[in-house]
């Protein structure tokens, strides 16, 4: 058995557009990658609404990707894979975060994942993925979503990019993939969820032929 954590904010945890319910399993990219890839291989969901690469915020509690990883590694090992798509919810206004800053963020938590596996004897690989830009028409107020977090959003890739070349990781774009997300400019469509999980399954079967595994 193969096994990959995902590991998310919330279109790894699957949140419908402007209803802030959760689509079905066999909707989310998750469900239908786990389900095209077949029985050998066992994919874990750790979505969650809201989650940033590493930074903490009083207004919505416990949502660093950085402060949650160790449980969540130790919980779920011994591990094969695990894929990493965060940074949408780091660009929120009230973070004052240019994309820089972000990808040290990120770096930060993919150095505490290889020090985790480290002293816990764990040799999963990392696969890195940008998360889709944020669309124009997206626009929540209260601290959440404005022209600036567009921008930086779209500024993303590269570093991310850049960061996977430096730490030896495996890396994807989700944008070179998913082509519309909802109405709210940030989550995807059922459609976007089926054409991640065709991308993500196709890697992870990459991957896995690279590892021998």
């Amino acid at each position: 058995m193969y096994h990959v954590l995902c590991y998310g904010d919330s279109n790894t945890w699957g949140f419908m557009p402007n209803l802030g319910t959760r689509y079905p399993r066999d909707v989310r990219w998750t469900g239908i990658a786990a389900k095209n890839l077949g029985e050998d291989f066992y994919l874990i969901e750790e979505g969650m609404n809201g989650r940033t690469c590493g930074h903490s915020d009083v207004i919505s509690p416990q949502r660093s990707g950085k402060d949650y990883i160790y449980p969540c590694l130790i919980s779920h090992k011994p591990l094969d894979l695990i894929i990493v798509m965060l940074g949408t919810n780091d660009t929120k206004s009230r973070y004052h975060l240019n994309a820089f800053e972000i990808s040290k963020a990120m770096t930060a938590l993919l150095q505490t994942i290889q020090s985790i596996q480290h002293w816990e004897g764990m040799n999963a690989d990392i696969l890195l993925i940008s998360p889709i830009p944020l669309e124009d028409r997206c626009n929540i107020p209260d601290g959440q979503v404005d022209a600036g977090s567009i921008e930086v959003s779209r500024k993303l890739p590269p570093y991310f990019e850049a960061i996977a070349k430096q730490m030896g990781l495996h890396y994807m774009n989700a944008a070179d993939y998913v082509t519309e997300v909802g109405e709210d400019g940030i989550h995807f469509t059922p459609k976007a969820h089926a054409q991640m999980a065709e991308a993500v399954a196709a890697k992870i079967r990459e991957i896995r032929k690279a590892q021998g595994r």
